[in-house]
């Protein structure tokens, strides 16, 4: 099952591994790049935010802002 979230994101519910109780999501871009997941922290007792580690969005702003920084 996906839903749309917003213009830009689209969240895909992951298959439930055995002996899991609460759902996963991947949390998609619009060109299907997988930006990160959205899963049970029981520690805090809710759903948590867990961000793809090398995100290529991520990569591209740390260097543009690194490229200003450099300039100034």
């Amino acid at each position: 099952m996906t839903q749309r979230i917003g213009k830009y994101l689209t969240a895909r519910l992951l298959p439930s591994p055995a002996g899991r109780k609460t759902s996963q999501w991947a949390i998609l871009g619009n060109d299907g790049t997988e930006l990160g997941r959205v899963a049970w922290y029981s520690s805090w007792r809710q759903y948590n935010f867990d961000p793809t580690f090398g995100a290529t969005f991520l990569e591209k702003l740390n260097s543009e802002h690194r490229a200003q920084k450099a300039s100034a």
